[in-house]
């Protein structure tokens, strides 16, 4: 969770970039910025070289209301992953899913249920095309609880399936394979993800999607963070690690 200041809200071009920098609260270490605010992720501050780099640049700035707090040149900072990477990832572990769903389908009586509603609603249509004389009949119960059990157990092995992922890999395998990596918004990108909420996310992420489908993710198109719903429900982000 950041802290925040009243006098952290400034002009975003003149703040330096997510990074570790020393601790402004005081102290000998540092602090993870997350381009907004400070973090609560700190550390013990890395030796100080003996020689100064030549490229090393310093300077200051000061988000506790004119209290300069020096910087020194970090390593490029993790972008947040783009749409395309984080549609990519989401269709891989769609495909993923859709086999591991359809085998654990076979062993309900799911399939049995579809293919003899099925089979009677194409009769009820073959009669129907004799005479239309009556609206077209629509399936009957039996198709639609079919349909209900199998939304119910998609929901659920993507719940379960993406909980575990993130939170022992920080990421699902589709992400995992891109090189995304998943944490809560404002910990230093190697942080681990807790179990509440890697439960958020996996579980609310998998009912969002079956609820909202593809308007979820569109959400990482146009926000700053790159964040789709239910990474804002989960206050989480995704990096591009690699």
């Amino acid at each position: 969770m950041p802290i925040w200041h009243p006098c952290t809200m400034m002009n975003s071009a003149s703040n330096p970039p997510p990074g570790w920098y020393r601790d402004p609260a005081g102290g000998d270490g540092e602090r993870f910025w997350d381009g907004v605010a400070w973090s609560q992720s700190t550390r013990d501050a890395p030796p100080a070289p003996t020689e100064e780099p030549p490229t090393a640049s310093h300077g200051a700035f000061a988000p506790y209301g004119g209290q300069a707090s020096t910087y020194h040149a970090v390593s490029a900072p993790n972008p947040y992953a783009g749409f395309g990477w984080r549609l990519l990832g989401y269709l891989l572990d769609t495909l993923l899913l859709s086999i591991l769903a359809n085998y654990i389908a076979a062993a309900t009586p799911i399939p049995g249920m579809t293919g003899r509603a099925m089979q009677r609603w194409e009769r009820a249509i073959a009669l129907w095309s004799e005479a239309p004389h009556n609206a077209m009949p629509m399936p009957d119960a039996e198709f639609w609880i079919a349909i209900l059990w199998s939304t119910l157990l998609v929901t659920t092995v993507q719940g379960i399936y993406r909980t575990l992922l993130l939170r022992f890999l920080n990421a699902t395998l589709g992400q995992r394979v891109l090189g995304l990596r998943v944490v809560r918004d404002g910990d230093d990108p190697s942080a681990p993800l807790d179990w509440g909420t890697a439960m958020t996310r996996g579980l609310g992420g998998a009912v969002l999607w079956q609820v909202l489908g593809f308007i979820n993710g569109i959400f990482a198109a146009f926000t700053n963070k790159r964040q789709a719903l239910s990474d804002m429900v989960s206050k989480t982000v995704v990096y591009k690690v690699r």
